[in-house]
């Protein structure tokens, strides 16, 4: 019994824009990670533990979100329900960035976040 399985086949533009949004919000989470880790290391914070475990967490999500990118590259019909998901909690996100004064921020969270759906919406492939 042979375990190959048939190519997908190529993904359009909007599965394209989908996997660029998802993998720039996972860079934007291994920054994040990074720049937290940082500030503890020049004495941010005194509290080991929560850092850590922190940037641990922030990283799984960035990982996790990487792997979404990978599967809207390839067109792996599994990834576009933890996608959607993902960028509707977003959006309250957002929304409370934009109303605790960092509009700028969460402007680019909401557009992110809206791009992304409706791409994902706009991915969907016809059935065979």
């Amino acid at each position: 019994m042979s375990t190959d399985r048939a190519p997908l086949p190529p993904v359009g533009p909007a599965a394209r824009v989908a996997a660029v949004v998802v993998g720039l919000q996972a860079l934007a989470l291994v920054v994040f990670a990074v720049f937290y880790l940082v500030a503890f290391v020049q004495g941010g914070s005194d509290n080991a533990p929560r850092v850590l475990s922190s940037v641990v967490l922030i990283a799984v999500f960035a990982a996790g979100l990487a792997f979404l990118a990978r599967g809207l590259l390839t067109g792996h019909p599994a990834v576009r329900t933890p996608t959607v998901v993902w960028e509707l909690l977003l959006l309250p996100v957002g929304v409370g960035l934009v109303q605790s004064g960092q509009a700028l921020i969460g402007a680019v969270v909401l557009v992110a976040s809206v791009v992304c759906l409706v791409a994902v919406a706009l991915s969907r492939r016809p059935h065979a």
